[in-house]
């Protein structure tokens, strides 16, 4: 998406756009850039300067993030968006972000796997899906790092999450904010002094789209950009990058487009293999370069146990 961002901003805001890619050590850049006429090819930091080596220094990078955050957020993307923040800001005050397209396009994982446990729910008898949900943690958890999307691995207690999670048969946003949680019921209550609540405003607003003919996805899709998008993906671009008095732009929040996008069944947008399928039929008029287009989807996050081993 971010990719897609800087095609676009290149073809309106030609000549003085800059890229600054971060990669970790181990991973090559990509030909993109180079591959790219001369006179529409954006100025690109040295590769080395912006090379991620991990290493322990960026633990207290962690310290710094929370700290502009004002929230404990637990996630490993905190720190290359504070990094990546700090390098932009050595030159420029104003950036793109291809923020949002997951919210849009539901190309989040959660999205993903929420999506396809609807449909099995839909087809299976009630007795049949609490039988193969119990035998769950019976299944190689090389199986499922295989069919996880990103670079880390799952653990044994994300098996533990998973299973507890098809057994669970509470009300929809309560799965699924469990599902999502970086710590289980029991690790909150050894973290925590008292009890987490979950906001009653989650519940009704989740309540709220019943009866309103949506599908599961449209009913996730919206709850997702009410309040993850708002309290998470908004808040944590904002603050990391005002941290560095960086202002970043996130064109796939234009209202425009999500009003939109909401409109367009997410059914229609749903595919099990390629979550954003959707996404890269709507660019083949464009004059993105199929690199682009085709180009699989990345996670940008913080390989913690290189970093903190």
């Amino acid at each position: 998406a971010t990719r897609v961002i800087i095609m676009w901003a290149i073809h309106y805001c030609p000549p003085k756009l800059k890229s600054i890619p971060i990669t970790r050590s181990a991973e090559k850049p990509s030909s993109t850039m180079a591959n790219l006429p001369a006179r529409h090819r954006p100025n690109t930091s040295p590769a080395p300067s912006n090379c991620f080596q991990p290493s322990p220094k960026y633990f207290f990078e962690i310290s710094k993030a929370i700290f502009h955050l004002e929230d404990p957020i637990g996630d490993s993307i905190i720190v290359p968006s504070l990094i990546l923040s700090e390098k932009a800001s050595l030159k420029d005050k104003v950036v793109f972000s291809g923020e949002g397209a997951d919210e849009i396009f539901s190309g989040y994982i959660h999205h993903q796997f929420l999506g396809l446990e609807s449909h099995l729910k839909s087809i299976i008898a009630k007795e049949s899906w609490k039988y193969w949900a119990q035998k769950v943690n019976m299944i190689p958890l090389s199986f499922f790092n295989f069919l996880f999307p990103y670079p880390a691995h799952l653990g044994s207690q994300a098996l533990k999450k998973l299973h507890s999670h098809l057994l669970n048969e509470n009300q929809d946003p309560l799965r699924h904010l469990q599902l999502i949680s970086l710590f289980n019921h029991s690790e909150e209550e050894d973290i925590f002094s008292a009890p987490l609540k979950i906001p009653q405003t989650f519940s009704s607003y989740w309540n709220s789209m019943e009866g309103q003919d949506f599908h599961f996805l449209d009913k996730l899709k919206r709850f997702d950009l009410f309040f993850w998008g708002r309290n998470y993906t908004l808040h944590r671009l904002d603050r990391l990058t005002m941290a560095n008095s960086l202002e970043a732009r996130v064109p796939f929040f234009d209202h425009h487009l999500i009003e939109f996008m909401l409109k367009i069944p997410a059914s229609k947008l749903y595919h099990p293999i390629d979550p954003k399928l959707f996404f890269r039929k709507s660019l083949s008029s464009t004059k993105l370069p199929q690199e682009v287009i085709r180009r699989k989807k990345q996670a940008f996050y913080l390989p913690i146990e290189k970093v903190f081993s």
